[in-house]
């Protein structure tokens, strides 16, 4: 309905009598009876709103019986912007811990991250409720248009800053989900773009990944509540090239299904990238 919204997966949708419970159900359940290469693909409920990392288990939890064969059911999507705790905007702070701690023990999940990216950039996406709390935290326009009358999609400008306590909880909190999850074939590498960043920033982000040194030099200029509310200075954990390999190309790969990508193996494209580097040399906090 115009103007409303669910706030569980339990609320029913207005005027289709459905819950978002029943409808990812019956998404994961049509998904296997077509053989379909690769898993849904979901956007939670209450995307960007303190306290939503409850909605993300929940919503986790509701297919854990659907999986088969130790496959994957469901693909949560940049899991940053679905990880917050807090009551508001001021108690702010990481579910992380929690959706990475679930994700560790049950197989039928994979995720990508959506890590925020200190700079301008254009927040583009179909739900409507986000680019409205966006415009209204901003002030800076907004534009969307009605799609098939059922969604809404819309672009605000925005620009994430170092010295705010919820773009920094938001940095850190995609960082800790990418180094508390241990398998690197589940938690994939993205910034969302253009939402949480461009992509043209990832060797950014892989040096976050690959070095404690390069994180600390970041987090040394973010704010200073956000600081004390992270958990990524008790966090020593380093990824390698091999990780970086996965989380950046063979994951996706596998995770759609795409059985000829992603792999030096027999039949598989020739997608060979050759970087100029020594990785027994390279320096990881310098790029």
């Amino acid at each position: 309905g115009y103007g409303r919204n669910v706030h569980s997966i339990d609320d029913q949708v207005p005027h289709f009598g459905l819950t978002p419970r029943e409808i990812l159900r019956g998404l994961c359940k049509v998904n296997s009876l077509l053989n379909l290469p690769h898993t849904i693909h979901v956007h939670t409920n209450n995307l960007g709103k303190p306290g939503n990392y409850i909605t993300a288990l929940e919503t986790m939890k509701c297919v854990e019986d659907l999986a088969s064969d130790n496959t994957p059911s469901i693909h949560l999507t940049h899991c940053q912007f679905c990880a917050f705790k807090g009551s508001d905007w001021r108690t702010i702070s990481s579910g992380a811990e929690e959706i990475a701690r679930y994700v560790n023990n049950h197989s039928h999940v994979t995720m990508d991250m959506g890590q925020v990216i200190f700079t301008d950039t254009t927040t583009m996406t179909a739900d409507g409720p986000f680019q409205f709390t966006l415009y209204e935290l901003t002030g800076n326009k907004w534009v969307n248009h009605d799609v098939e009358t059922e969604t809404s999609s819309g672009i605000v400008p925005f620009r994430y800053r170092r010295k705010s306590l919820v773009h920094a909880i938001q940095w850190s909190i995609g960082l800790e989900l990418a180094l508390l999850t241990k398998d690197p074939w589940r938690i994939l590498m993205t910034t969302d773009h253009p939402n949480g960043g461009p992509f043209t920033s990832y060797p950014r982000v892989i040096s976050w990944f690959m070095s404690k040194k390069a994180r600390e030099a970041t987090a040394r200029r973010i704010n200073r509540r956000a600081r004390s509310r992270s958990l990524l200075p008790s966090i020593d954990r380093e990824l390698t090239f091999y990780e970086i390999a996965i989380m950046t190309r063979a994951g996706q790969a596998k995770a759609l299904g795409l059985k000829n990508k992603g792999h030096l193996g027999i039949g598989a494209d020739a997608d060979i990238a050759i970087y100029d580097m020594n990785p027994e040399t390279t320096d990881p906090s310098k790029k």
